[in-house]
């Protein structure tokens, strides 16, 4: 099991007062996935998937599907997504958009 993974999770606001075997958990159920630039990791009012903590990278939150969308919050390394699939089953509210190379920890629903 990678270090960067178990470190990302223990030093997050969601994760860390996990104990150490929860985290490992989340760890080994969880997959690193890369985005290019220019790709979206989710689309707004498609089903949540999945939360991500955010290694490498950064994104950009948008919001609106037609013209030019209004661009919510720029997350970057150490920074999540997808909270809301850790909740409910509503869709997402935005789209992320990765702005350069992308490389996050992703933990399915």
């Amino acid at each position: 099991m990678e270090t960067r993974l178990l470190r990302a999770l223990r030093r997050h606001a969601l994760t860390r007062t996990l104990s150490s075997a929860e985290r490992r958990y989340l760890a080994e159920l969880g997959r690193v996935i890369g985005y290019l630039p220019g790709t979206y990791v989710f689309h707004e009012s498609q089903p949540r998937r999945a939360f991500g903590i955010i290694l490498k990278g950064s994104l950009e939150l948008r919001r609106g599907q037609r013209g030019r969308p209004a661009v919510l919050a720029v997350l970057g390394p150490g920074d999540s997504y997808g909270e809301g699939s850790l909740l409910d089953d509503y869709p997402h509210s935005a789209s992320a958009y990765a702005t350069g190379p992308l490389e996050a920890l992703e933990i399915p629903r």
